[in-house]
């Protein structure tokens, strides 16, 4: 049977680079009888699958990677170098088959050229064929189609007209007062601004100038639906815009600063609350300018308690500008009217300052969150100034504290050398405080202690001793019981700072060692517990209720309802106002109906010019123009048909030398071997009808099986099952069996001679081995089945066959044993018998005997003759293990 080779190429351009690799590389081929890429079959009815598999054996089967299915009892070298042999064959192929698919694309291409050129003269026949008559229906038919659209150009002008009178009913986009730029400029000119003041019934003057605008819009635009569903208030924007324009903006601008400053100076004071507080009425960068630019103000709420800081030390506010501002107006409104908060700011005279309190951090704007009711007071202090302690700064600390307004954690700067060596107070700073008293050096002098004194009062006599822990519940904004159990380890703290003021004094006064040892232990003792956060006030963490969040967030939409207001009177106008936004589409929804219109029109006006043009060229058009484009159609046609023949005698070539080259690839590798099996990674089988399964498997001899990882087989007829396992040439019939076993040659063994009885075996000729193991690496086999035990046996036996047989022989050779012993002891026992002395006397007589643990009884009689010459004895014995001994004897003396 002869076999045709089919080797396509993946990557034709390198083809031959790659099979100049070895064939552990990755081959770019392969073939109608393959499943995969880069596997080669030369062999009759063999199958390759996987990846750059080959298959040259009759019969033969490839599987995995890399793996081979060859004959002639080959060495993977060897064929590796067979395939280098016919690289140069597989390069030209492929180079072959490259210009066989330009040529073939070529004549692709020349007939779809000549598809087209019989499509367009049959076309052309078609036209000359038709006769006068026949051009003349056309022209009639273009007619009609011409007809027709001309009234469809009369229908487009009329709906041309009625879309340009529809847009005339609206606005321009604006008006010529460009500050003010609304779309309702007329109708506001209308409006008897005389109401604006008029607050009368329940309404006021904007509200009812709102509503007389809106009833003339409504009429002026009847045809505009989509304002209809709008309410007063939209447009009391568009009044307080037109009004804002008129005059009464910078009105509206100071009273709503006013009053923001207003508040501001109630809740803390008028300077010193931060950056954003002082400003926050400001002209420049104030929330006057933030609402000029906003239609509406959200109210900033709080989500869940778990959103507001649980530490008086953490960022309150938003560091988003305008959130921010949002934020201290809904903390302004709290504390200007009655509630829990304004309670809390009154009770502990926040709006109270210190003289040295400038610059603090924002986090002082929110510390009424963070206070417990107290009880009245009539010192005017601060009574949250416990948090205030004094700080000695170098000119460098101010360096590293000045972060800037983004984050707004700013310190004050000084501005004068002499500014930079005094104490300052400042807010959550009380940890740093107590390390600069307490950090080790004992350097501390009464004027010192005297500041720790400060602080001490501070705290007991105008916070801890105010606290009024029988206050109701709703005076608290968070847990009371959590807070309380905290502050115990605040007061503490406060309490050994006590003691330590107390002693300090007493050492300065009567300085004894006892004095001076007691104040250095609890200097000691202090140093150790300033370390720990939880003996700070600014570190209880306070689980707020949420009564303290809904109480924030109704406040927050009531001040983003009057920010909106606010944001309103400071607008000139609003471009993003809903009625305005709606006459604004309405107005672009019918200038784009209109210019759709006249789209329509003009295109129709085209179709028209063009149909009157296209009659015109088929009226003017003759039969020659048809002839001459025919005789060029036919001239082309005939040239591609030319060109066609030529291709295909140059196909006819190619393919002729691809065939040689396929056939001579074939007879370089077809049917070198035989019924050969190679599965899994780089596996090789070249001896008829072997196989190699696995890992990089050799199987070289014929009929052998190699099954595992890493095997080499050069024998025929061998079996191996494991890693690892090397079968030279020499060991036929082998089976090698594990992990790097050996095979071994048979030793014949026909016979044993066991004391003088020679035994002969069956099974003397073997021809082969079965191996398990290797010198120093035997392995035991077990589980092996009981075989039978004839004379011509050749089964295995296993081991309780074995112990069988030497129990058997034990047991045989323990008897005997004792017999033997107990024949010894009968002898004994006869030995021990006395006997006759005088002469013509008799004598009986019994005996007794042991040898090793067994017994025997005897008993005798002896007889001597009258004269004393003749002796005669007979005596017998039983032993343990029921035999009998029996002896007899005469004698002659002389």
């Amino acid at each position: 049977m002869k076999t045709r080779t089919a080797l396509t190429t993946a990557k034709s351009s390198v083809a031959l680079l790659l099979f100049t690799l070895p064939l552990s590389s990755n081959l770019a081929y392969s073939a109608p009888s393959t499943t995969g890429e880069g596997n080669i079959v030369t062999g009759n009815h063999g199958v390759a699958t996987g990846y750059n598999n080959a298959v040259t054996a009759k019969y033969g089967l490839a599987q995995g990677n890399n793996s081979v299915a060859t004959g002639g009892n080959i060495s993977r070298k060897e064929f590796d170098e067979k395939l280098n042999e016919g690289k140069q064959t597989i390069a030209n192929k492929s180079k072959a088959e490259n210009e066989l698919s330009d040529i073939n694309k070529k004549i692709e291409a020349s007939n779809k050229t000549a598809e087209d050129l019989n499509k367009r003269i049959n076309e052309i026949t078609d036209l000359i064929k038709q006769s006068n008559d026949k051009k003349n229906q056309v022209v009639t038919s273009l007619n009609n189609d011409l007809a027709n659209k001309q009234k469809e150009l009369a229908k487009l002008n009329k709906e041309r007209e009625e879309a340009k009178e529809y847009a005339s009913h609206y606005p321009s986009i604006y008006s010529e007062d460009e500050s003010v730029s609304i779309k309702f400029l007329k109708q506001l000119k209308e409006l008897d601004w005389n109401k604006l003041s008029d607050n009368s019934a329940g309404t006021t003057g904007v509200q009812k100038l709102a509503k007389d605008l809106k009833e003339r819009v409504e009429a002026d635009y009847p045809n505009v639906s989509a304002i209809k569903k709008f309410g007063i208030d939209k447009y009391e924007v568009i009044v307080n815009g037109y009004d804002n324009a008129r005059g009464s903006f910078e009105y509206n601008k100071e009273n709503i600063e006013s009053m923001i400053r207003s508040r501001n100076q109630q809740y803390l004071f008028s300077h010193g609350a931060g950056r954003d507080l002082s400003s926050y009425a400001s002209e420049h960068d104030g929330i006057t300018d933030l609402l000029k630019n906003v239609t509406s103000v959200e109210p900033v709420k709080i989500a869940s308690i778990d959103n507001i800081p649980s530490r008086i030390t953490d960022d309150f506010f938003s560091s988003q500008k305008q959130e921010r501002y949002v934020q201290f107006s809904t903390l302004l409104k709290m504390i200007s009217e009655n509630n829990v908060i304004s309670d809390l700011s009154k009770a502990y005279k926040l709006n109270e300052i210190d003289a040295n309190n400038y610059y603090k951090p924002n986090y002082v704007a929110n510390t009424v969150f963070y206070l417990p009711p107290i009880k009245a007071s009539d010192a005017q202090v601060n009574h949250s100034n416990f948090l205030l302690t004094r700080h000695h700064y170098n000119p460098s600390d101010f360096d590293d504290i000045n972060y800037g307004e983004d984050n707004h954690k700013v310190e004050h700067r000084f501005n004068e050398e002499a500014e930079k060596t005094k104490y300052y107070l400042y807010y959550g700073q009380t940890q740093r405080f107590f390390d600069e008293f307490f950090d080790g050096v004992q350097t501390n002098e009464p004027k010192d202690v005297k500041r720790l004194k400060e602080w001490v009062d501070t705290f007991y006599n105008g916070f801890d001793n105010l606290i009024d822990r029988e206050a109701p519940e709703e005076k608290w904004l968070f847990d009371k019981d959590s807070f309380l159990e905290q502050l115990k380890s605040v007061e503490s703290f406060a309490k050994k700072i006590s003691e330590y003021i107390t002693v300090y004094n007493k050492s300065i006064a009567d300085p004894t060692p006892e004095n001076r040892a007691k104040r250095n232990s609890l200097y000691e003792e202090i140093a150790n517990l300033k370390d720990n956060p939880k003996n700070y006030y600014e570190n209880i963490e306070f689980k707020f209720k949420e009564s303290t969040k809904d109480l924030w967030n109704d406040y927050a939409r009531k001040t983003a309802t009057e920010l909106t207001d606010w944001a309103k009177k400071l607008k000139l106008y609003d471009p993003y106002n809903e009625v305005v936004k709606g006459i604004t589409e309405e107005s672009e929804k019918a200038q784009n109906a209109l210019n759709e219109a006249k789209i329509k029109f003009e295109d129709k006006e085209r179709e028209i010019k063009d149909l009157k043009a296209q009659i015109d060229k088929l009226q003017s058009a003759s039969d020659s123009n048809n002839s001459n484009e025919l005789k060029q159609k036919q001239e082309e046609l005939a040239k591609k048909q030319a060109e066609k023949e030529e291709f295909e005698k140059e196909r006819a070539k190619k393919e002729k030398a691809l065939k040689e080259l396929e056939e001579k690839l074939t007879r370089h590798f077809s049917n070198i071997g035989e019924n050969s099996i190679a599965a899994g990674k780089e596996s090789f089988a070249s001896g008829t009808n072997s196989i190699a399964i696995g890992t990089k498997n050799e199987v070289t001899g014929n009929n052998s099986v190699a099954i595992g990882a890493g095997n080499k087989v050069a024998s025929h007829n061998v079996m191996v099952l494991g890693n690892n396992v090397t079968v030279d040439a020499g060991f036929d019939g082998a089976v090698v069996l594990g992990n790097e076993s050996t095979p071994s040659k048979p030793m014949p063994v026909e016979s044993i001679t066991i004391q003088g009885t020679t035994y002969r075996f069956a099974g003397t000729n073997p021809t082969s081995t079965v191996s398990v193991g290797a010198e120093g690496k035997e392995r035991q086999i077990t589980h092996v089945a009981a075989g039978r035990i004839t004379s011509t046996s050749t089964d295995a036996i296993n081991g309780s066959q074995l112990y069988s047989v030497v129990e058997a022989i034990n047991q045989k050779v323990t008897q005997h044993n004792k017999m033997l012993k107990a024949g010894i002891a009968g002898s004994a026992a006869i030995a021990g018998l006395p006997q006759v002395r005088g002469n013509g006397k008799s004598m009986v007589s019994a005996g007794a005997g042991n040898f090793k643990g067994q017994n025997a009884i005897a008993v005798g009689y002896s007889r001597s003759s009258d004269n004393g010459k003749v002796l005669f004895r007979l005596s017998g014995s039983t032993n343990t293990q029921g035999d009998v001994v029996s002896s007899v004897g005469v004698g002659y003396e002389w």
